[in-house]
């Protein structure tokens, strides 16, 4: 999939969500728990089933809503979630390596993400202002 239709699928979701009665806080948008079944997916099959996908995943919050069946994920503990959470970090940065070692700036790349990485680290101890996450993104797309 090219990367503008997850950019312009990110902005369609933004302005729309809110419209439709998001929460506050709640991100709208690109997540990475649906970028790793999704991307097994178009791997195997191709483009043509993503929108079926998104329509069915849907189709389930609609009726996760109807049904009120949020309250049963008090049932997932929190050590679970942390595990789910941690395996999808990992299997993202596996995904991730070679496209990121075989970059031509390698090194200029490594800089910019540890400069990125060290802001969002330590940013907090000195101001909660500014989300250390905005900061660090900002100063590294001016470099």
């Amino acid at each position: 999939v090219e990367p503008l239709v997850g950019i312009w699928s990110s902005v369609v979701m933004g302005a729309t969500a809110p419209l439709l009665g998001s929460k506050p806080g709640v991100i709208s948008g690109s997540a990475a728990v649906v970028v790793v079944p999704l991307g097994a997916l178009v791997a195997k099959h191709g483009t043509q089933y993503i929108p079926l996908v998104i329509i069915a995943s849907a189709v389930f919050q609609a009726l996760f809503a109807v049904l009120k069946l949020a309250r049963l994920t008090r049932v997932i503990s929190n050590a679970v979630l942390s595990g789910f959470l941690n395996g999808l970090g990992l299997l993202l940065l596996a995904s991730q390596i070679p496209i990121f070692t075989r970059a031509p700036a390698f090194l200029p790349a490594v800089i910019v993400a540890t400069i990125c990485a060290a802001i969002t680290q330590y940013l907090p101890k000195l101001t909660t202002a500014i989300p250390s996450s905005l900061a660090g993104l900002g100063i590294a797309t001016t470099l």
